[in-house]
């Protein structure tokens, strides 16, 4: 694809939400007296890179480590997941390179600025990511690290396992206009 080709289609893409595609991916990190391990969850959302905000919603029974007991004590009990379905992310501002964003890159850094929630406990939080974009859209990726007790989630460990009190969590999003969405007059709905 030539690059004025590609320009015109990032600059129409940008016209409104760009909604994240299948292959976006989170990850969380951990660590406990037994070894480290990670995790992956199932996402969904969007971001606007024009009005810079975006969403990130977590099926909360969709985090998994591979391991059964410990899925499921970190589902039943950490999380609560029946009681509380999903982890929110509301992103209420973008900051840094803004004007690279929201023109179609090539690339820049940003910080997302915006409402956590897990559980029942919401707190303000900054999370900075990298950008850039090609023919498949935007591809955004960052790092937060966190304590868990910070959102009241209870402390799982057991005699033979400690649970480290910090983890991370790492995302890397894949975001593009859906069908219709660039201006032809069809309505996508937001997640």
């Amino acid at each position: 694809m030539n690059s004025a080709l590609l320009l015109w289609s990032v600059s129409r893409a940008l016209a409104g939400d760009l909604h994240f595609a299948p292959q976006s991916v989170v990850t969380f990190h951990n660590g406990s007296t037994l070894g480290d391990f990670s995790g992956t969850a199932q996402i969904a959302g969007f971001v606007d890179p024009v009005a810079r905000r975006g969403v990130l919603d977590i099926p909360t029974a969709s985090l998994s480590t591979g391991s059964g007991p410990r899925d499921a004590r970190m589902l039943a009990y950490c999380l609560q997941a029946p009681r509380f379905p999903t982890i929110h992310f509301s992103v209420t501002t973008i900051t840094g390179d803004v004007a690279a964003l929201k023109d179609g890159g090539p690339a820049g850094t940003v910080t997302l600025v915006g409402a956590l929630t897990i559980r029942d406990v919401t707190r303000t939080i900054s999370v900075p990511a990298s950008f850039a974009y090609d023919a498949t859209g935007l591809k955004l990726s960052g790092r937060y690290d966190l304590l868990w007790g910070d959102f009241g989630i209870p402390d799982p460990s057991v005699v033979i396992a400690t649970l480290a009190p910090e983890m991370y969590v790492s995302f890397d999003i894949v975001a593009a206009a859906s069908v219709g969405a660039a201006g032809d007059g069809a309505v996508v709905e937001k997640p």
